[in-house]
């Protein structure tokens, strides 16, 4: 590409033109090094002295150059909508833009101006780049202006120096809203509610039966022009009175924050949104205090299980010595990503897409794709992530996901861990029992995994549910079908229920452990729920000692639908439980057995770097181990990971 320039004055400087206010002047104002070969937009740069403040933002044009030819947006911006602008560079560098949405002759400092940032170190490929920008409901009428700079590095403010690329101000007209901020609700007789929609935003119907507690409705989806309408469910609209409120979220993805050298406080980004699919997602970003652009650190996308929001999962993994703090003093980026809330709470989508029948309670979303892309849109950001060090983990129904994950050819993760989860076997809500579609993991990759034997969600043993028609499989069926990827000897993808091969281990250890009375309290259903144990309660078969158990406590214990779990398996991982006698209905765990089992790849050309963790405990119900337990999952995970990296590329 021809780029012209004029004769350089001594300083080699590109400045604004912007006016005054706004940064455009020495000393302070938004300057960039005059760089042939570096990073610039359009195809036109031409060096000042200094700032050229004015009106029309073309102070810095020459005679016969226009160098503001690198940002082509329409003419009018109206409040309420997205807008499409298209930056064109000659080569890959990194954006950082504003907007004065208030009109208030700045960027930055007055109400809601955190919002006039539009992007922060964004990173731009040679051509043209597409930018989508949400323009705000409070955006005023009128003329206002706009800064874009590229450079390599990015994560510049609104002045300074920089040391190549170009700043570029644009004036702009920004137009009233034709769309109200907040749409209202038309409830018509046939149980249909209708709002004017707007193609800016996504939204969720909720509903409450009293103004407090409220539930999301059916799942989140991008709204449409016109008229917009949700079918409420027969069962939401009788028995007494129902409420009704549409929440909406602008198609805002948040720009990644660099943060400078400081406190925790500056380090914690607690409400990022992201868009995939026409919706807006949710996620928390944890950068260790000492984060420095200069080197390179690893990430860990953290998932939560069914019915938790990413502030609950943020909360169970935090305090002193829980993960984030052990991720701050020993240098991990952790992402926590929130799955979609339906009808059924908070859950991700562990199988490929069923194709079930419409009459789907709730249909199949990509959740795979949300989190490829949010994984993506991280390592390219200017965090400087390590791409041979980035990692999954989650729990329970985080952990189906981490499965499901492994599954992807394209999956970027050089190591998983799954707590206390399994292998998603049917298709929740559906009108008749749908299997799901559950594929082998495609690569081979170190893999951890950890399940209590009296977890009730995710079996030991692996279990039929009734009436499901649909196997569970266990904690070694899940062991063998990474066997089969990593290359294990003997291993087999065989998963009909209790059926397993994993061919020798290479490791296997059991632990004997001792905790505190105030320790591991658990509800008593979730206390080893088979037959045999719970008549242990009274006769002790076995030998173990029970004290403290009346008949009464005993015969609290449900024995409906729990799976059995053998004496051999009982007689493997013993322990002693007591009543708790301040809480009902909760139990203590005295003592108790752990097993870490390890398996290693041995057919020819396998990696043995790509081994098999199995973490097993005797008790602890459904839960991530924590550090008042025998093993630290928050920190056993992190270690974990820390030796798992993907090789070197050659």
């Amino acid at each position: 590409m021809l780029v012209s320039f004029p004769p350089l004055v001594q300083a080699q400087l590109d400045f604004g033109d912007a006016p005054a206010t706004y940064q455009t002047l020495l000393p302070g104002g938004a300057r960039h090094t005059v760089v042939l070969s570096g990073p610039r937009m359009g195809s036109l740069i031409d060096p000042e002295a200094d700032g050229q403040p004015g009106a029309a933002a073309q102070g810095d044009d020459g005679a016969t150059l226009d160098d503001e030819d690198g940002v082509t947006s329409p003419l009018q911006w109206e409040a309420n909508t997205l807008v499409t602008i298209q930056i064109t560079v000659n080569k890959a560098c990194r954006l950082d833009a504003w907007v004065d949405w208030r009109g208030d002759t700045s960027w930055g400092g007055g109400v809601d101006d955190t919002l006039d940032q539009i992007a922060l170190a964004q990173p731009l490929q040679a051509g043209v780049n597409t930018l989508s920008v949400f323009v705000p409901p409070f955006a005023v009428a009128g003329v206002t202006y706009a800064r874009f700079r590229v450079s390599t590095t990015g994560g510049l403010g609104t002045g300074g120096l920089a040391d190549d690329g170009e700043v570029e101000d644009y004036p702009l007209l920004i137009t009233a809203a034709s769309l109200p901020a907040t749409p209202t609700l038309e409830v018509t007789s046939t149980n249909t509610i209708r709002w004017q929609g707007n193609p800016a935003y996504s939204s969720q119907l909720e509903h409450s039966p009293n103004l407090i507690n409220w539930n999301t409705h059916w799942l989140p989806e991008q709204e449409t022009a016109g008229v917009n309408e949700v079918v409420v469910e027969p069962a939401q609209a009788t028995g007494g009175r129902h409420f009704y409120r549409l929440v909406r979220s602008p198609l805002i993805t948040s720009p990644i924050p660099l943060p400078p050298p400081g406190g925790e406080s500056t380090h914690q980004f607690l409400n990022q949104t992201f868009v995939h699919d026409g919706i807006v997602r949710r996620y928390r970003l944890k950068l260790p205090n000492n984060w420095t652009p200069t080197q390179s650190w690893p990430l860990v996308l953290l998932l939560p299980g069914h019915g938790a929001t990413v502030e609950d999962f943020w909360g169970q993994r935090g305090g002193p010595g829980e993960m984030l703090d052990i991720a701050n003093t020993d240098g991990w980026i952790l992402c926590f990503a929130e799955a979609i809330s339906g009808d059924d709470s908070y859950r991700w989508f562990t199988y490929n897409d069923p194709n079930v029948p419409v009459n789907m309670d709730i249909p199949w979303l990509d959740d795979y794709g949300f989190l490829k892309s949010l994984t993506t849109h991280l390592m390219n950001s200017a965090l400087n992530i390590d791409s041979q060090r980035v990692f999954m983990a989650g729990f329970s129904n985080g952990g189906n996901m981490a499965h499901y994950v492994a599954s992807k050819a394209d999956h970027p993760f050089a190591a998983f861990a799954m707590m206390d989860s399994g292998v998603q076997y049917f298709v929740p809500n559906a009108p008749t029992t749908v299997i799901a579609n559950r594929p082998l993991p495609v690569k081979a990759r170190p893999v951890l995994i950890n399940n209590q034997i009296d977890s009730l969600q995710w079996p030991y043993e692996g279990f039929t549910p009734g009436g499901m028609g649909a196997p569970s499989p266990g904690a070694f069926a899940c062991v063998a079908r990474w066997g089969v990827a990593n290359g294990v000897s003997g291993a087999s993808a065989d998963l009909v229920l209790n059926t397993y091969s994993t061919g020798a281990t290479s490791f296997d250890q059991t632990h004997t452990w001792t905790i505190a009375q105030t320790s591991m309290h658990s509800p008593v259903e979730d206390l080893r729920p088979d037959q045999a144990w719970i008549d242990g309660l009274i006769s002790d078969p076995l030998g173990y000692a029970l004290p403290g158990w009346t008949h009464g406590q005993f015969m609290q214990l449900p024995l409906t639908h729990r799976p059995v779990v053998p004496p051999s398996l009982r007689a493997l991982y013993p322990q002693t439980i007591i009543p708790d006698p301040d809480k009902p209905y909760l139990a203590i765990s005295v003592v108790g057995t752990w097993s870490e089992k390890k398996w290693t790849p041995s057919l020819p050309g396998s990696d043995p770097n790509n081994e098999i963790v199995l973490i097993t405990f005797g008790t602890g119900g459904h839960n991530w181990p924590e550090a008042d337990g025998p093993w630290d999952g928050n920190r056993k995970v992190l270690e974990f990971f820390a030796a798992h990296p993907l090789p070197s590329p050659p």
